[in-house]
């Protein structure tokens, strides 16, 4: 009997053991999934550091108008999130910023637009927070990078706007900024040396560089930068990819300013036709099959076109002789609008410059080719010389009073 005893006590401890040694795991694996987690966000925080600070050049507090100018400044690295908080004595002010470009109460960029982001990579932007009563004690800065905020910058040697630096005017915001039928928008002022970003009101469509061409090609253009091409064989283009949200089938419009430097020509280095933007396709001499759509000059003859073909031999076709003879080194507006089975148009400086109805096709075969900026988008061909600056595709005609709004904007 007093075995029996001995060995349930063994057991018994055992038991115990092993259950402690179960609960020691357990606890363990969590200890260690803890401490990864925290090891892991410490990791993205360290990689924050001195990258996310404040430019105290472009900081003040505008008393007459009850408005904090702020300034932020993002290195190499791409955050997801910003929080900037203003602190007072016995309350705060918090804006959170995305990757999108949104509508945030009480704040808005600089530049007078409502909608606005975190800065990119390598970049800063310039804010502007409304309804700040006093002067704020300190501001503070927590960007998001993994999921993970972290802290971040803090200003605390915050000084009033001097005359001349108050805050400029609200500006209304452009209608096309929250239309979701603007689906592709290449302003050239939103890059840096990854990409041209997309500024649509859904984004997400960016352009890589091409052919040597870099964020160092940007240059003063119609409205704020534009980016400069050499027009050489093999030369500069942007590849702003494929998705069917801008390759486009049914109705759209496509709209540029563009400063050319030179007329079609065989002549090296430059190469022949001059493309602005496109997802165009040509099957060759013999098939004389061609998809797809284009704004520019595809070939030699002095002749500027927008074009819409079905991959059937179906096309429209509106075309202007005029804007390399009389726009050459000059700024010149330029938009197409295709309306299915009805016509193609063609503006200069918002005004109808060419049209075609005549068995105009019902839709656009896509070619499945990236859409290009400065290139045809299928062969290497039709390089651009010169500028091309505020690069818009909406998926729907835009009327001649919208074409003309969007002109009136950029003259």
């Amino acid at each position: 009997m007093n075995n029996k005893k001995g060995v349930s006590a063994v057991i018994a401890l055992m038991m115990l053991i092993l259950f402690a040694l179960l609960i020691a795991g357990i606890i363990w694996n969590v200890l260690n999934k803890t401490i990864d987690e925290e090891l892991s966000e410490a990791k993205s925080c360290y990689d924050l550091l001195g990258k996310i600070v404040f430019n105290s050049e472009y900081i003040c507090y505008d008393s007459s108008g009850e408005k904090m100018h702020i300034s932020v400044e993002v290195g190499d690295i791409e955050i997801d999130g910003l929080f900037m908080v203003l602190s007072h004595e016995y309350s705060s002010d918090i804006f959170e910023l995305t990757n999108n470009w949104e509508i945030i109460e009480n704040l808005r960029n600089y530049n007078g637009t409502s909608e606005t982001k975190v800065p990119n990579k390598n970049s800063g932007l310039t804010y502007i927070a409304s309804n700040v009563a006093e002067m704020p004690l300190s501001i503070g800065l927590t960007p998001v990078l993994n999921g993970n905020r972290c802290a971040g910058d803090i200003f605390t040697n915050i000084e009033r706007c001097s005359p001349g630096d108050e805050s400029p005017p609200e500006e209304p915001l452009a209608w096309y900024y929250t239309d979701s039928s603007l689906v592709g928008y290449w302003s050239m002022d939103n890059l840096d040396a990854s990409a041209v970003y997309d500024d649509s009101y859904l984004g997400g469509n960016d352009c890589t560089y091409n052919g040597g061409l870099g964020p160092e090609d940007a240059v003063t253009g119609r409205v704020g930068n534009a980016l400069e091409f050499t027009g050489e064989d093999n030369g500069p283009w942007l590849n702003c990819g494929n998705d069917p949200s801008i390759e486009m089938d049914d109705a759209f419009t496509v709209l540029a300013w563009i400063n050319p430097y030179s007329i079609p020509n065989t002549d090296p280095p430059l190469a022949e036709g001059r493309m602005v933007v496109n997802a165009y396709d040509y099957e060759g001499v013999g098939t004389d099959i061609h998809s797809g759509w284009y704004l520019g000059a595809v070939w030699t003859y002095n002749e500027f076109d927008f074009q819409v073909h079905d991959g059937e031999g179906g096309e429209g076709s509106a075309e202007n002789y005029d804007i390399f003879n009389d726009n050459l080194n000059n700024w010149v507006h330029v938009a197409g609008v295709f309306s299915p089975g009805n016509y193609a148009r063609l503006y200069v400086n918002g005004a109808e410059s060419g049209y075609d109805d005549s068995d105009v096709p019902t839709e656009v075969q896509v070619t499945g080719d990236s859409v290009t900026i400065g290139r045809r988008s299928a062969e290497a061909q039709s390089y651009w010389h010169g500028l091309i600056d505020e690069v818009m595709i909406f998926d729907k005609e835009l009327t001649e009073a919208q074409i003309i709004s969007i002109y009136q904007e950029g003259a």
